[in-house]
């Protein structure tokens, strides 16, 4: 009977389908918040992306009567970030046993991060549209603009920093030039995804930046999915 870890064969070696499902439901979650990060984008950037302060009226201004239009956000949102989370966490676990510690935290961060972006895609997908229906609701607007956009800056870094985990420790590991192309992509994301949000922060008004870092990263996380799910390795 098997009553050790030194004992236990397998407890540092993962199923290959447990993998393989963890990659699939990872590129499932990219995909959907890449479609979300589109939606984003062609959307008035005063309304989805955070702003400063000085700029609350425009985004008032700049959500009148596109409620319809924000839904997207909403139906690809929520369920892709929490399918991302699923995903995140099944490959984190793999790694765990594996004892490749900083990637899994690397992980775990983008797992925080799409949790985070529930409330964030929730805000402005189902609510800042309905808070702009009624001139009485102005209070309610800049309550729910200024969580929205304090919870994306807030993601955005977690993004970012679960990047730079995830995605340095391969910069080392020996491969080919080729197979170096995404972790070095990650990592530059990884540097601005976490450099910009202290920007905004600190005052500066890159909304925009923001959302393409978070574009970036899940197109970066779609191909570690399809390539984990293909493979069976992470």
């Amino acid at each position: 009977m098997i009553t050790t870890e030194e004992n236990d064969p397998y407890q540092n070696n993962p199923s290959s389908a447990t993998i393989r499902l963890g990659g699939l439901i990872l590129a499932i979650g990219s995909l959907c918040i890449g479609i979300v990060s589109y939606f984003y984008a062609i959307s008035p950037k005063a309304a989805t992306m955070p702003v400063v302060t000085s700029r609350l009226g425009e985004a008032w201004a700049a959500t009148q009567g596109i409620q319809d239009a924000l839904r997207p956000i909403g139906l690809f949102g929520l369920t892709g970030d929490i399918i991302f989370v699923v995903g995140a966490l099944i490959l984190a676990i793999c790694l765990i046993l594996r004892k490749q510690i900083i990637s899994a935290t690397g992980l775990l961060t983008t797992a925080l991060s799409s949790s985070l972006f529930v409330a964030v895609d929730a805000l402005v997908g189902r609510t800042l549209g309905i808070t702009t229906m009624d001139l009485n609701s102005a209070g309610a607007f800049l309550l729910a603009k200024s969580l929205s956009d304090s919870l994306f800056i807030a993601a955005t870094f977690a993004s970012g920093l679960g990047l730079l985990l995830f995605f340095i420790p391969r910069l080392f590991t020996p491969t080919s030039l080729r197979e170096r192309i995404v972790p070095t992509l990650g990592t530059i994301v990884g540097v601005s995804g976490t450099l910009i949000p202290i920007f905004c922060l600190l005052g500066a008004d890159m909304g925009p930046l923001l959302g393409l870092s978070i574009g970036a990263g899940s197109a970066l996380f779609l191909i570690i999915g399809i390539r984990t799910a293909i493979t069976a390795k992470i």
